[in-house]
């Protein structure tokens, strides 16, 4: 269902970068970056180019996110503009 989330270890493996979480959006899966910043001791979401969401922990991250919407941006698509919003409901799990 829209919303499901799931956080897992970045492919980098890198303290900058140390997860990456996975949004289901209208049968896409949505992979955003979850950088962490050692200077302040923060985590931060995204690219970090825009915005200021910034957190002293993931599950902080997580709990803005179920109040307040997330922008998705298709990778794919980038080019057309096309932009999503969607709150994180419920974790993802094995089954």
């Amino acid at each position: 269902q829209d919303g499901a989330f799931l956080v897992r270890d970045s492919s980098k493996q890198s303290a900058v970068q140390p997860f990456v979480l996975m949004v289901l959006y209208r049968n896409k899966v949505f992979n955003i970056q979850i950088r962490y910043q050692e200077e302040q001791n923060v985590y931060l979401l995204g690219t970090g180019f825009k915005g200021k969401d910034v957190r002293l922990c993931v599950s902080e991250i997580i709990d803005y996110h179920m109040q307040t919407p997330l922008l998705l941006i298709d990778g794919k698509n980038r080019g057309s503009g096309q932009k999503s919003q969607c709150r994180l409901s419920y974790p993802a799990g094995y089954e």
